[in-house]
C-alpha cells in the first residue's frame, strides 16, 4: 500500500504537506508477498507438499504469492485454455498480472480474469478485493469501496480488503470511517504488532487526515522506540510540522538527516518546512545540498520560488529555464 504519503506541491505556496492515503499509494506500493487470510493457510499447506507432488495449480499460486509470476503465467494460461471455469486458475493469473504491471499496463487483463473468477466463484473474497485495488488504480473509489464490501461480505472473506476500503473512505473523506477499517485490519493482524511499514504509514496517514495529530504523533513515536527508520520519522516530522510543533519537525528531521547525511527527500522534506517558516536562506542551504546529491526538475522548481522569496529574479529564472518551466 506507501508508500502511502504523497508529497504535494502548490505553485504559490510552496511545500505543501498532505497526508491523505491516496490510490496511488496502494498501487504503487511493492506487491505484497504476505498472503492475506485464509490464503496464508493455503500457500502454507501448498508448501508442506513436496515439490514433485504439487499439482500445477497449486505451483503457479506458490510462485505468484511469492513473486515469481513469470513461471507462474504459461501455466495458468494452460489450466484455464483447458478448464475455462476454474476460478482459482483465473483469480491466480489475474492477481499475477495485478502485481506485476504496477503501472497498470496490464490491468484491463487482470480485470477480465479477476471478473470471470467472481462470477464463476463470488464467494471468494480475495478477487473482489483486487478488482478493488484496480479500481482505486483509476481512481474510482465509490466502485472500490463496492468491491470491498463485497470482498468482506464473502463466504470466504478477505479480511485485508479492510485496508483496501479503509483507503477507499479516506479518499471520499470519510476520515473516521477509514480508521475503523484500519482497526478492524489490525485486529485481523494480531493489533499493531504484526503490521508492516506499509500499514503503520497508512494508520498514521488517516489519523493524520482525521485531525488527530497528537494520536499520530504517539503512534509514529512508539514505532521509533521500536526501531528507527527514516520513513516513520519523516512521518513523524510531516505530522509535528502540520500540528504547528514546528521546531519539534525540525528535531526530528535533523535526526535523520544527521544519520544520513545523503538523504535527498530529507533535505528536501526540512527545505520545504523552512519556506513555510520564511527562513529562506536555511532553505537555499537544504536546497543546495540536495541538488548536490541529484538534480532534478522538481528540486530546481523549488529552489526557484526560494530565490524569488529572496528577491534573486534573474536566479529563479536560471533555474525554471534549467527544469524546462516557462
Amino acid at each position: 500500500m506507501n508508500y502511502l504519503i504523497k508529497m504535494q506541491f502548490s505553485a504559490g505556496l510552496g511545500l505543501l504537506l498532505s497526508l491523505t492515503v491516496t490510490a496511488w499509494a496502494l498501487a504503487k506500493a511493492p506487491a505484497a508477498t504476505k498472503v492475506p487470510d485464509s490464503e496464508a493457510e493455503n500457500v502454507k499447506q501448498i508448501r508442506r507438499i513436496p515439490e514433485d507432488k504439487r499439482t500445477p495449480l497449486q505451483q503457479a499460486i506458490l510462485w505468484v504469492k511469492t513473486d515469481k509470476v513469470e513461471k507462474a503465467k504459461p501455466i495458468l494460461e494452460k489450466i484455464i485454455k483447458s478448464e475455462p471455469d476454474n476460478a482459482i486458475a483465473l483469480e491466480t493469473l489475474g492477481e499475477a498480472l495485478f502485481n506485476e504491471n504496477l503501472d497498470g499496463s496490464q490491468h484491463k487483463q487482470a480485470r477480465i480474469y479477476l471478473t470471470r473468477a467472481v462470477t464463476i466463484a463470488p464467494e471468494r473474497g480475495c478477487a473482489f478485493r483486487m478488482l478493488a485495488e484496480m479500481d482505486m488504480t483509476d481512481g474510482n473509489f465509490k466502485k472500490a469501496l463496492a468491491n470491498c464490501n463485497k470482498a468482506l461480505r464473502a463466504e470466504r472473506p478477505c479480511r485485508v480488503a479492510h485496508r483496501t476500503k479503509a483507503a477507499a473512505l479516506s479518499n471520499l473523506k470519510r476520515y473516521d470511517d477509514a480508521l475503523k477499517e484500519m482497526e478492524k485490519y489490525f485486529k485481523f493482524v494480531n493489533r499493531h504488532d504484526n503490521a508492516n511499514l506499509r500499514d503503520r504509514e497508512m494508520y498514521g496517514a488517516c489519523l493524520q487526515d482525521a485531525g488527530k495529530f497528537d494520536e499520530a504523533i504517539s503512534f509514529y513515536k512508539s514505532w521509533l522506540n521500536k526501531g528507527y527508520s527514516d520513513m516513520v520519522a519523516l512521518s513523524l516530522a510531516d505530522c509535528q510540522f502540520k500540528a504547528d510543533k514546528r521546531e519539534e519537525a525540525l528535531a526530528t528531521i535533523g535526526e535523520t538527516i544527521k544519520r544520513n547525511q545523503m538523504d535527498e527527500l530529507a533535505l528536501q522534506r526540512r527545505a520545504g518546512y523552512y519556506f513555510e517558516m520564511q527562513r529562506y536562506k536555511e532553505a537555499l542551504n537544504d536546497l543546495n545540498k540536495a541538488l548536490e546529491l541529484g538534480s532534478n526538475n522538481r528540486l530546481l522548481l523549488q529552489r526557484a520560488k526560494v530565490f524569488e522569496k529572496m528577491g534573486l529574479k534573474e536566479k529563479a529564472a536560471a533555474d525554471r529555464r534549467k527544469a524546462g518551466a516557462p
